[in-house]
């Protein structure tokens, strides 16, 4: 895996200096966050790993190069940063207007990244939940070193980055300003975590547009192996859609992604483009396609053999509804 890494990266590098673009282009390289399913990965020394709360669960490696754009010598950067950060970030150093009605999470690395200096004083929380329906307690808050874990694990890491003590006990000043920041947060959150964000279908800048199972309102597949194992409600899940433009509209449903040209019936395939190795999964005895919106009377469409999909055509009402699949 890290040696197909370091070659995208050489090609994207050697792109980028056979058209004379490096000095110029703004590069930005981030990770994903651990591993699951019984990967073996290093973690560098943190506890928990992706789905957990701890250090481990949420961390990740972030490299921002532009050699032309007045940043100060490399450095890594100890001051706490989120994901959020890098868009209030474009829009500082890059000189662009965001819309001036509405208020971005993140802060801009302006002065991490052109001055030098760390963003003092800096509290986030990172919220986790199952599936898509987030839990209050189900947080880390963190503050430049500390880290609340729930709602009574305090952890430093400047001291213990493995977070094995936990000093709450010992810290209770700082134990109850963050747990009154995630009060706070969580108050002003609270009435919109049932609220979906509707995927936008019939909009000319996407089309045609693809809907995928990690997008269900309940037991989401997000994984490869959750794909290739065919997990999920056994009727499939709701997907909220917002319809731009009425009309008449082909639905295409496919066991597998559309560019894998693979069989309804068949399983999946043994390695990635780049040669990883991966779970094939099940293979479903797949007879008739089912489609229904705002759970109406479905749709139905048997499969053709030898076609890796099953076709439909419905009438869909401008505005928001539930689509199942």
């Amino acid at each position: 895996m890290i040696r197909n890494i370091d070659r995208n990266i050489a090609r994207f590098e050697d792109w980028l200096a056979e058209r004379e673009l490096k000095d110029n282009t703004l590069v930005v390289f981030v990770t994903d966050n651990g591993g699951t399913g019984g990967v073996e990965f290093f973690n560098a020394g943190m506890r928990g790993r992706t789905e957990s709360n701890y250090e481990g669960g949420h961390r990740a490696a972030c490299f921002i190069r532009w050699p032309n754009g007045s940043f100060v010598n490399p450095y890594p950067v100890s001051c706490a940063t989120q994901i959020q950060d890098l868009l209030p970030t474009f829009l500082d150093i890059l000189d662009l207007e965001g819309r001036p009605d509405y208020e971005l999470d993140g802060r801009s690395l302006r002065p991490v990244l052109m001055e030098g200096r760390p963003l003092d004083d800096r509290m986030f929380v990172v919220q986790f939940g199952p599936d898509a329906r987030p839990e209050e307690d189900f947080s880390c808050v963190v503050w430049d070193s500390w880290r609340l874990v729930g709602d009574d694990e305090l952890y430093d890491l400047s001291t213990d980055p493995g977070q094995q003590k936990n000093v709450a006990g010992e810290y209770p000043e700082i134990l109850d300003k963050m747990k009154a920041f995630h009060r706070k947060y969580w108050s002003e959150v609270e009435a919109g975590i049932d609220q979906f964000v509707p995927v936008i279908v019939g909009s000319e800048r996407e089309d045609p547009k693809l809907i995928t199972s990690s997008v269900w309102e309940e037991g989401a597949v997000n994984g490869q192996r959750g794909i290739a194992r065919a997990l999920g409600p056994p009727r499939g899940g709701v997907t909220h859609i917002d319809v731009v433009q009425e009309g008449s509209y082909l639905v295409e449903l496919s066991r597998w992604p559309f560019h894998l040209k693979r069989g309804l019936t068949m399983k999946g395939p043994e390695s990635t483009v780049g040669g990883t190795r991966i779970e094939t999964g099940r293979a479903l005895s797949i007879e008739f396609g089912c489609l229904s919106i705002d759970e109406e009377e479905p749709l139905i469409s048997r499969k053709i053999d030898g076609e890796v999909a099953i076709r439909l055509e419905v009438n869909l009402p401008a505005g928001r509804h539930r689509m199942r699949a």
